[in-house]
This record gives structure tokens, sequence and C-alpha cells, in this order.
């Protein structure tokens, strides 16, 4: 095993024995989480984002996971969960390292801001959208109803991913939403749930020089809407968050995938 390389007990130093079992305990609770808008028929984009061998992988935009065939995964699909009112579109989990479920609270009535539980942790996959019934509560609104519902477990650690449509330069837009983007914000750092890409980048809301997604397939036409917020206490656990580039994505979707490795 892990521990079973040194030559001799009397040849470890506190500082190496520190180390092995920090790699032990990283490699054996590392996980790879990505979130992905993938502009539909996921059947036929899925090995572009399967290279990146996620463990839990949140696609938005997904047709029921039935359609869907994984072709030489080097790990085998464990569990995938789908919610949707269009069997062609809509928000699907797939795990490839853990058993996971919709945990007891999750109320449909915020039918794609899904609790997803695993390991006693819990993920908030995100999908917010339009409400052209109750326009009051569209895209950022769907999201503050929800963590407004889910208070009580944003007091554990937690990372909530995925397409939020929204960014800061939106917050006056009409006709009125009930919460706007910055109240969201404002209201996760009182929990101490932070945005990554803000953190470590030192950019303020509203002002991203990276875009997560390109209106129309433009590149002149890009924004940053998918967000990845984390408790602030798990900032020290990730080793690597990225967004993934223009060119790479914007054959195959109007977003760019968020990856996030993380020891969780």
């Amino acid at each position: 095993g892990a521990l079973g390389n040194l030559a001799s007990p009397g040849s470890a130093t506190p500082g190496m024995l520190y180390a092995i079992l920090r790699a032990y305990y990283w490699e054996n609770n590392f996980m790879r989480l990505i979130t992905w808008n993938c502009n539909m028929a996921f059947r036929n984009k899925c090995e572009s984002i399967m290279r990146f061998d996620p463990d839990l992988l949140i696609i938005q935009e997904c047709e029921n996971p039935e359609k869907v065939i994984f072709k030489d995964l080097k790990k085998p699909l464990i569990d995938a969960i789908w919610v949707g009112d269009n069997k062609h579109k809509g928000l699907a989990v797939f795990s490839f390292s853990y058993k996971i479920k919709i945990p007891k609270f999750y109320n449909p009535e915020h039918k794609y801001i899904l609790p997803i539980k695993f390991n006693n942790s819990y993920i908030l996959a995100v999908w917010a959208m339009n409400d052209k019934i109750n326009p009051e509560r569209r895209y950022i609104a769907q999201i503050w109803s929800a963590l407004n519902e889910y208070k009580k477990y944003l007091k554990d650690d937690i990372i909530i991913i995925g397409d939020f449509n929204s960014n800061k330069i939106w917050d006056n837009d009409k006709p009125y939403r009930i919460a706007n983007h910055s109240q969201v914000v404002e209201y996760l750092n009182n929990y101490n749930i932070i945005s990554l890409y803000h953190e470590l980048n030192r950019e303020d809301q509203g002002n991203e020089s990276v875009n997560t997604f390109y209106l129309y397939r433009k590149k002149n036409k890009g924004y940053h809407i998918d967000y990845c917020f984390i408790s602030n206490n798990l900032i020290n656990n990730i080793s690597n968050f990225r967004i993934g580039k223009f060119n790479e994505w914007i054959n195959l979707s109007d977003h760019c995938p968020l990856i996030l490795d993380i020891n969780y």
C-alpha cells in the first residue's frame, strides 16, 4: 500500500510520514466534479467530456440518460439521476465513483436546483431558467428560493455548481424578480460560501475576464453565467479549477465546462 514503500521504520522522518499520509488521504478522497450545459444531444457529445474522467458529472440540457451510452469508460457508471419535463432536455447527474441519491428535503417546486447526496456530503446541481408564468421567479430568483428553503444545509460543507444563467450586470433588469444576482451572492457569503472563480482570480462579480457562455456561439457575445460556489473552509482542499476554452468547446455547445478537482 501507500505506507509500504519505506525502506525501514527508522528511515522515515515525521515530514515524510506526513507527506505520505496526506498523499494517501488525498488519493482516496479526491473528486473531479464537472458541470457543463451541453446545449442538448449529450449522447453525441459525451466522449468529449468523458476524456476528463469525472467522478461526478452535472449536465444541463441533457436528454433522459437512458439515451446516453458511454463508451470505453475508465470507471463504470454507478448512478444517474435526471429531472426534466422534456425527455430531450433536463438536468442530469452522472456518478462514476459514488452511490448518489436525491435527499428527502428536495422540493420539486425548485425542480432544477437539485440537491445530491453522496458519502454524507451534499452538492446542489443548478440549472436556472426562465419562468414565463411567474417572471418574478425567473433565473437567479429560482436559486434564491431554493437556497432559502435549504438554508439548514448551507451551514455544513457544500458545493453549489452549475448554470446560474445570471450575472451582476443584470441586477436591475425588468420585470421585477424576488432577488437579483448580488443578493444571492451576499446571501451565500453570509454562510461563508464563496464563488470559487472570483476567489481564485481576485475578480469582482460582474467584471469577469473569462466567459463561460457565448450567445449565438459568438466569441464577442460572451458572458460569465456558470459558477461554482463552495464553503470557504474547502478552499484549501482544491487542487485545480478551470473553465474550458472557447475554441475547444464552441463547436459542441454555447457553454464551456467548469472542472473542479477537490478533496471532498
